[in-house]
């Protein structure tokens, strides 16, 4: 008795019987502990690039930016987003726009650290929070993945598909002390790298 109300105050309900013996309401229990865990995770991830999503991110922002005033930490917000994306949409259809953002997200992610977090900021745009990096730092690492997609470009139906990059970088506390400003910073950066020739990756001025 005393397992199943533990359980039931854990959020277990209606599948557990009196019936059950202790070791089966412990083990279903686990089970749908775990289906949770899952459950939460496939909402927090982006399906297509496993990255999370921008609401996963920001709850996690919120965290990171406090931690970032409290220890002095410097902190940066990077946005790189496929030029002309819309033709390949366009010409190739979906499934291979999809193949395309694949290729980008494997890139990034062999590029930045297990304590970053990307995200799939919708559409064709990918986002890394770096944590411990200026902006000048930050700007070189887009800057590395910019060149590693030209250098390595999506191979669709046996052809390598050209690819080219913008990319826009803010700073905590250069350029945003708030986690949407900082975001906005960014994006004002990376609207500058595209009315400026796209292809390229500006910093938050």
């Amino acid at each position: 008795e005393a397992v199943r109300d533990a359980a039931l105050q854990a959020g277990v309900d209606e599948l557990l019987s009196r019936a059950q013996p202790p070791d089966q309401v412990v083990s279903s229990v686990v089970r749908r502990a775990i289906r949770a865990r899952r459950l939460d995770e496939a909402v927090r991830r982006d399906p297509l690039s496993g990255f999370l999503t921008v609401g996963s991110l920001l709850d996690e922002m919120e965290s990171v930016l406090a931690y970032a005033r409290r220890e002095g930490e410097r902190i940066s917000f990077l946005i790189l987003d496929i030029d002309h994306f819309r033709r390949v949409n366009e010409q190739l259809g979906h499934q291979i726009g999809d193949q395309v953002l694949v290729h980008l997200a494997r890139i990034i992610k062999e590029r930045v650290r297990a304590s970053d977090l990307a995200v799939r900021m919708g559409g064709e745009a990918f986002g890394v929070l770096l944590r411990h990096c200026g902006p000048t730092d930050a700007a070189v690492i887009a800057e590395q993945i910019r060149a590693a997609v030209m250098a390595s470009p999506p191979v669709v139906e046996g052809t390598p598909m050209p690819v080219r990059l913008s990319g826009g970088v803010a700073g905590y506390p250069e350029h945003a002390i708030g986690m949407r400003e900082l975001l906005l910073a960014a994006e004002r950066a990376l609207r500058q790298a595209k009315e400026t020739g796209r292809d390229r990756v500006s910093v938050s001025g």
